[in-house]
């Protein structure tokens, strides 16, 4: 009798034994389900932390999923007061994440058996929470989605203003244009996904409606007589604007006296007295073409404004602006703002450093080596705008 009650302690399979090789795997899943359901619910830290150590209290070999660890001893872990611990543990017993299986009372224990086994275990259960996590695991996942749309709409809502708010002031659109650009919520990070989504599509039905407006207004300006369009090239694409200076054929300060008249002293030139206003806006970029729509006349002022803006917008300090002035003067410095944004020099390549190309060019114009009209012509040569 005795052999055979050994036999049989010796086939059975303790509850160490059986719980002991899903445990790790069996609490980080609580732990990840735990994180996903404070997110969901909105838990504090404070709850966060309070679960996450009532779960390392767990057994190894815990038949369930049950901590039997004492609220005073869990306040001490924590380092708080133990009403604000009992308080935590209530807010995931009212939630569902938990449930209370304590002793009458309150009372919380762990009976081991002659062979080590846990016979008794009592104190708080994260079945449920152990039950629902994967359900919380989608919520999560479908959180973060509608996250990440709504994140989406907002960055080209943002793209779509910063690009409309150069072309509002146009001629060519009306004040109830501009009255809807300026009644735009400026706030949009508290939006939800519908009104978002609503935004964005006015947002684009309004970009082409003021795509269309400029569109059309710029076909309105160029439009030329018979005889005058017989003169142009068939493929010239040069750009139209209304300028008030159309007879002033060169930007360069350094002119000899005798052709700008005056006393001054004449320095080397460096090939800007052969380029036109209406050169250098046909060689412009299109991100100055934007900027020269708000002037209704361009003249070398409004030029040499668009040109400062391109500067900050480049990186140029205001040591090489300054250098670009005493060499060219302020127009002939925007010359060398406009070089450096075309990124077309005479010998092709592109500007890494605009900031030390201005400064160079300056200096070479000071010593009569620049030749900076070469580089105006391969641009409107490549453009086709050179008649």
């Amino acid at each position: 009798m005795q052999a055979l009650r050994e036999t049989t302690e010796a086939t059975r399979p303790t509850a160490r034994t059986a719980r002991s090789t899903n445990r790790p795997a069996e609490q980080s899943r609580l732990h990840r389900a735990l994180r996903n359901a404070a997110k969901i619910y909105g838990l504090k830290d404070a709850v966060l932390c309070t679960g996450t150590t009532l779960i390392c209290f767990i057994p190894k070999d815990a038949p369930a999923p049950i901590s039997p660890v004492q609220a005073q001893r869990l306040a001490d872990e924590r380092g708080c007061d133990v009403r604000t611990t009992r308080n935590h543990i209530s807010t995931l017993i009212r939630l569902g994440l938990a449930q209370d299986e304590c002793l009458d009372g309150g009372g919380r224990c762990v009976v081991r058996a002659a062979n080590g086994t846990i016979a008794v275990l009592h104190g708080i259960s994260f079945a449920p929470l152990l039950a629902m996590a994967e359900e919380l695991e989608e919520k999560v996942a479908r959180m973060n989605a509608l996250a990440t749309e709504m994140q989406r709409y907002r960055s080209e809502i943002s793209t779509l203003r910063r690009k409309l708010k150069p072309l509002v002031a146009h001629s060519a659109l009306s004040d109830a244009d501009r009255a809807y650009y300026e009644k735009l919520p400026r706030r949009i990070a508290s939006l939800d996904l519908c009104r978002l989504r609503n935004l964005w599509s006015g947002i684009v039905n309004f970009r082409a409606r003021v795509d269309a407006l400029i569109e059309d207004s710029r076909a309105g300006a160029n439009a030329v007589s018979p005889k005058e369009e017989s003169d142009r090239s068939e493929n010239s694409t040069a750009r139209s604007y209304t300028t008030t200076d159309l007879n002033i054929d060169s930007c360069n300060s350094a002119m000899p006296a005798e052709k700008k008249g005056g006393n001054r002293p004449s320095r080397p030139t460096c090939g800007l007295e052969h380029v036109t206003l209406r050169m250098a806006l046909n060689a412009a970029p299109d991100e100055w073409h934007v900027l020269f729509e708000r002037y209704g006349a361009v003249d070398w002022a409004s030029f040499v404004n668009v040109a400062y803006e391109r500067k900050v917008a480049l990186g140029i300090n205001d040591t090489a602006w300054a250098l670009a002035q005493a060499a060219l003067d302020r127009t002939g410095a925007a010359i060398l703002v406009l070089l450096a944004d075309a990124n077309d020099i005479a010998r092709g390549g592109i500007i890494f450093k605009p900031g030390a190309w201005v400064r160079r060019m300056a200096e070479k114009a000071e010593r009569g080596e620049a030749h900076l009209h070469r580089s105006i012509f391969g641009i409107l040569n490549r453009e086709g705008t050179v008649h």
